[in-house]
């Protein structure tokens, strides 16, 4: 203290002291001094966030560098192509065409039993036609409904009378053409008795050759050209004519009903 005392009371140290005291308290001073403290506080807060920033960027990098995601597809399973038409029979019988001989087919449903007979063909090697028959129309057709004209103005109507007895359905592998129409004979059960009925054929394809009305898309009744059948073998066994003529199979379906009307 005493030593203070001695020294303040040299005019050079008073000077340097005040001197010292107006820089510490000057303006300019305080504001660096607040600028130091401000800058000092701040450092933590960008080390924090700096920290945080490199560590995110460390992760993406390690995730991508650990392994590649294999990308999910989805896969829509391709539509299996509805079929124009479809056998309600038993199984269909392979009739191979040839070019050299007639060909036959023999089918059956409830006691029901159907042959089918065509002529040598020029057909490709390997040809068939699936021949089928049933009782009910295949899927996707319109069962066939026995009419007839009545009336005045000779109106169509439903025939009671008539009824619907097999469908035999005809599907070749390939186009071909054959020089003679197909012939059907139809084999009833046993005890049924043809009498007292006429027996005729429908026709119906997808065939667009065809006309409405010539079957296509549509019922063709009577097949004209086929006629009425014939009985033979004691009545049991029908046969419908196979006219003269070219048919030609296309890669459609040929679906004929052989039906029956009361002459009564």
């Amino acid at each position: 203290m005493v030593l203070f005392l001695l020294l303040a009371s040299q005019p050079r140290f008073r000077e340097g002291a005040l001197a010292g005291a107006l820089l510490r308290f000057s303006p300019r001073r305080r504001v660096r001094a607040s600028k130091s403290k401000a800058f000092g506080m701040r450092l933590p807060i960008i080390g924090f966030v700096f920290s945080v920033c490199a560590l995110a960027l460390a992760a993406g990098c390690g995730g991508s560098g650990s392994g590649s995601s294999t990308p999910t597809t989805s896969t829509t399973p391709t539509p299996t192509p509805t079929p124009a038409y479809a056998a309600s029979g038993a199984p269909a019988t392979a009739m191979p065409i040839s070019t050299s001989s007639p060909a036959s087919a023999y089918v059956v449903t409830n006691e029901f039993g159907v042959t089918v007979n065509v002529q040598a063909a020029s057909a490709g090697s390997g040809t068939t036609v699936a021949v089928s028959v049933a009782t009910a129309a295949p899927a996707g057709l319109t069962p066939f409904i026995v009419t007839r004209a009545s009336g005045a103005k000779r109106r169509m109507q439903d025939d009671s009378t008539g009824t619907p007895l097999v469908y035999v359905e005809l599907q070749p592998s390939a186009a071909f053409t054959l020089p003679q129409y197909p012939q059907f004979q139809l084999t009833l059960p046993p005890g049924y008795a043809p009498q007292g009925y006429n027996f005729f054929a429908a026709f119906q394809t997808n065939d667009p050759s065809y006309t409405a009305s010539t079957g296509y898309n549509a019922w063709y009744a009577p097949q004209a050209d086929m006629g009425a059948a014939t009985d033979y073998n004691g009545g049991q066994t029908l046969t419908w004519a196979n006219p003269s003529g070219t048919f030609t199979f296309g890669n459609y379906y040929y679906v004929y009903c052989l039906y029956e009307v009361s002459t009564t």
